[in-house]
């Protein structure tokens, strides 16, 4: 009996796992990679669980937050439709004795890569994903 419990139990958390997953898919997920002194991180982070988490914020904050991004809404937006609509390649690439900064549009993320001789930090967002967040936030 315990048996027939657990396995129902495994087979609950699966499938909300899987659905869980399907319906965060289309926001994509974003790679955040650092390392600063001997401490280095990268991780996967699920756009759709950013998206969630927003919904927890309290609604006083999200009301602070929507409204000092009013201003620079139609700027974001026009901004990543612009890199959604282009094609694929390098942005900015900046090199100099120590250091190197490149920002680039790959199969519809943007990458920020810096790297200096202290400190990497490299990120890669899902344009799509960037813009459905956004409109999570503004909600």
């Amino acid at each position: 009996m315990l048996l027939k419990i657990g396995a129902v139990f495994l087979a609950f958390i699966l499938s909300a796992g899987a659905t869980a997953l399907v319906a965060l898919e289309p926001y994509g997920v974003m790679t955040v990679d650092f390392a600063v002194d001997d401490v280095s991180f990268r991780t996967p982070v699920p756009l759709g669980i950013v998206a969630l988490a927003i919904h927890f914020v309290p609604e006083s904050e999200r009301r602070q937050i929507r409204a000092e991004f009013r201003e620079f809404q139609p700027l974001v937006e026009a901004a990543l439709t612009g890199l959604m609509d282009c094609e694929d390649g390098v942005l900015v690439d900046v090199v100099d004795h120590r250091d190197h900064v490149l920002v680039a549009k790959q199969g519809g993320s943007l990458i920020v890569k810096v790297d200096t001789s202290e400190e990497r930090f490299h990120f890669q967002i899902p344009l799509r994903g960037a813009r459905r967040v956004l409109a999570s936030l503004t909600d």
